[in-house]
């Protein structure tokens, strides 16, 4: 994958390539949930932020798991 730069990310048009008018057949292409859906998948730290807080949520399930599992 080809990393782009922010302004060529700015200049693109929304829902290049997308073909579908309606997502799920509720939200138009101009539904405000859906743009704040789309800007948000597509800043450019968006894959960094995903990973961090799953890694974070696998560090609490194991310190949920084998400490307070002792307590019992």
């Amino acid at each position: 994958m080809i990393k782009k730069e922010s302004h060529e990310l700015q200049n693109q048009p929304m829902f290049v390539g997308i073909d579908c008018a309606m997502s799920f057949y509720v939200f138009s292409k101009t539904n405000p949930i859906r743009i704040i859906a789309y800007k948000m998948i597509k800043y450019p730290l968006w894959e960094t932020i995903v990973i961090i807080l799953i890694t974070l949520s696998s560090i609490k399930l194991a310190y949920d798991t084998y400490f307070q599992g002792n307590e019992e």
